[in-house]
């Protein structure tokens, strides 16, 4: 199996693969799948560092800067790269990708958290339910998804 199949059958079972600024390999998503696929990232990991670097970052997390200092957050369902990212937002100064920790909380999500939530999330015009769903989803499962985004519904 190539670099490239390796990669899609890992980003298939919705593991997100990043790289590190030590350069190692970061994988996030559901434990049971980071599992399965930490031993061939580990055995595979010279040509999955030099095939990402060269592909450039692929994310699907991504913290996108603009002109007016404004930050937002995209998320990319299939993961993307910088220059994706930036094609696709071409106001962008800077795209900067970013894993989800996946630290559970401690309690479910309130229903005030999660208007302010989607309330940010209309703010910025986010309308994609895919991408709504994955944001909503992303703060039950982790504590770091559910600060982040609370923190930016309560910026602008």
């Amino acid at each position: 199996m190539n670099t490239a199949s390796l990669f899609r059958r890992i980003q298939s079972d919705g593991v997100n693969l990043s790289l590190t600024p030590r350069g190692t390999i970061k994988l996030v998503g559901d434990e049971d799948a980071v599992a399965r696929w930490t031993q061939p990232v580990r055995e595979h990991k010279p040509e999955l560092v030099e095939w990402l670097q060269a592909r450039g970052a692929v994310s699907y997390w991504w913290r996108v800067r603009f002109p007016d200092g404004s930050l937002r957050v995209y998320f990319s369902p299939s993961g993307d790269s910088r220059e994706g990212i930036l094609e696709a937002h071409p106001e962008a100064d800077d795209a900067v990708p970013f894993a989800l920790e996946q630290t559970p909380p401690d309690a479910p999500m309130s229903a005030s958290e999660e208007e302010a939530i989607r309330a940010w999330l209309s703010r910025i015009d986010e309308r994609a339910q895919e991408v709504i769903d994955e944001v909503l989803t992303a703060c039950g499962r982790s504590m770091e998804a559910r600060i982040s985004f609370i923190g930016l519904s309560k910026k602008d």
